[in-house]
């Protein structure tokens, strides 16, 4: 993977909505931006603008309580790894290196 796991939140930010449950605004926001992105694997184009701090901008409990170590990988299962695999290509190239490495 290029950056830090919340790439895959970009994926699919609607599936935000299982952890984020009454942050409809949010998600939306999060759509929104996520739609604007040709590519989820290279929105790290600065400091602020990273995967999890544009999360945070609007999501300030993302950091303290729904980081990448509890829910992330809830959030990419969700999503299913065929979506992430397709959108992340950088992440897929990795997935299928260590499957090949068998």
């Amino acid at each position: 993977m290029l950056h830090e796991a919340e790439t895959l939140v970009f994926v699919d930010p609607e599936k935000l909505d299982g952890i984020a449950t009454k942050r409809k605004a949010i998600i939306r926001n999060l759509v929104k931006q996520s739609q604007q992105i040709v590519n989820a694997e290279e929105i790290n184009d600065n400091y602020n603008t990273s995967p999890k701090h544009r999360i945070e901008q609007l999501f300030s409990e993302y950091g303290e309580v729904y980081h990448e170590k509890n829910h992330t990988p809830q959030i990419a299962n969700a999503i299913g790894m065929p979506a992430l695999l397709s959108a992340c290509s950088h992440f897929g190239s990795w997935i299928n290196m260590l499957c090949d490495f068998q």
